[in-house]
């Protein structure tokens, strides 16, 4: 068997080893590997140790203490399913993560910093996929609630159904017809950071402290849930965002009016202008429909006059996306503190860093927020813009 060396000095993988440690992986998958067997297998390949954390099912392989370190350090690059080589606590890292449509599930990595090879890079990726591939299997797995119901309950949630249908829906995802339930909406900053399942099972580990009956709403385009009225208040999803916080990325949940089962699509309606206030407003990450008073009309205007003003159409340019802290969460932040120090501090970014972004948004909106009518007249703009844009979420 021949080998190469390749322009960094490291000898070249060949096709023999991709194809073994390809079939290796495929093979635990088929077979139905959890985590520490595949962990295991990993580490084995590599002659290296090798950790994992499963932030869907939120657990860690033993001796992964800097798992959610790494998933923050992870919110602040850029998406890539590639391996990272990252510098912590002095120590060299090798990490990938767990990735799952627009999301991630968690991270994988190992401590080997000699000797590295295109092969250690190669068993690091293929661990990755199988592990997301497995961990996603094993949530499966776990859950309690009936997957066949979930298009009912979809139908439910956005009110595309008739009386008949919303009474099989009830029925089909076991609802009590004698409580009243919430819809609670979820946002994720940065959007990619976590998957919209990490999300969910994040709120639901929550409301299971509470021994409290919830769904997830799947096949819309926004994290949602259901949840019996007494269990969806801020003292017991605030714990929800304090979890997502750990690993670095930020949860915002928007909660809609208690109702009858067969009526959630009115609570959706609530739960999405709530979400979109709470994004905005730079509250503790909850918020309550019942608390929005007139700024829920904001979230009434016509379409049409939305998009035609101008500070919609310029704020709607800034990037809110992608990985670290958005342009729109960085003004309605400096908004609400009113300086540069305390954004930075807020954000956890450098205050001459926050200076030159403002500096730079100023130029795209065409005025000043320095003042505090320019604050508010921000402010306004991006409440109104995150509504418009969380207008799809059911």
């Amino acid at each position: 068997m021949r080998r190469v060396l390749t322009s960094h000095g490291h000898e070249a993988v060949t096709s023999e080893e991709v194809l073994g440690v390809i079939q290796r992986f495929d093979e635990m998958v088929v077979e139905g590997a959890v985590l520490g067997d595949l962990t295991a297998a990993a580490a084995e390949l590599m002659n290296a140790d090798v950790f994992a954390l499963d932030a869907l099912n939120d657990r860690a392989t033993p001796g992964a203490e800097i798992g959610h370190e790494l998933l923050r350090t992870l919110s602040e690059q850029s998406r890539t399913r590639e391996v990272l080589r990252l510098e912590l606590d002095g120590a060299t890292v090798h990490a990938a993560a767990l990735e799952h449509g627009p999301g991630r599930l968690g991270v994988v990595w190992t401590t080997k910093g000699h000797d590295w090879t295109e092969t250690d890079e190669l068993v690091l990726e293929r661990f990755a996929q199988a592990a997301s591939i497995a961990i996603q299997q094993e949530h499966r797995r776990a859950t309690t609630w009936s997957a066949a119901s979930a298009p009912k309950l979809a139908g439910l949630v956005t009110g595309e159904l008739d009386e008949q249908g919303r009474a099989d829906a009830v029925r089909a995802a076991n609802l009590n017809g004698q409580l009243r339930y919430a819809v609670v909406a979820l946002s994720l900053d940065p959007p990619g950071a976590a998957s919209a399942a990490v999300a969910i099972a994040a709120v639901g580990r929550a409301l299971d402290g509470e021994r409290a009956g919830w769904r997830p709403v799947t096949g819309l385009t926004a994290p949602m849930l259901i949840a019996t009225s007494d269990a969806a208040n801020a003292r017991v999803l605030t714990s929800a965002v304090a979890d997502a916080a750990r690993s670095g990325w930020r949860l915002h949940i928007g909660v809609g009016e208690p109702v009858a089962p067969e009526d959630l699509d009115r609570s959706a309606v609530g739960a999405r202008e709530a979400l979109a206030y709470g994004v905005s407003g730079g509250a503790d990450g909850v918020t309550l429909s019942a608390d929005l008073g007139a700024i829920q009309l904001l979230a009434r205007i016509p379409p049409g006059d939305v998009q035609r003003n101008a500070d919609v159409a310029a704020l709607s340019n800034l990037a809110d996306a992608g990985a670290g802290v958005s342009d729109l969460t960085l003004l309605m932040t400096y908004c609400e503190t009113g300086t540069m120090r305390k954004t930075g501090e807020r954000l956890a970014l450098h205050h001459s860093s926050v200076e030159y972004r403002l500096r730079r948004i100023e130029e795209l909106l065409g005025f000043s927020v320095s003042t505090p009518g320019g604050r508010f007249r921000a402010q306004v703009g991006i409440m109104v813009v995150r509504m418009m844009r969380t207008g799809d979420i059911v």
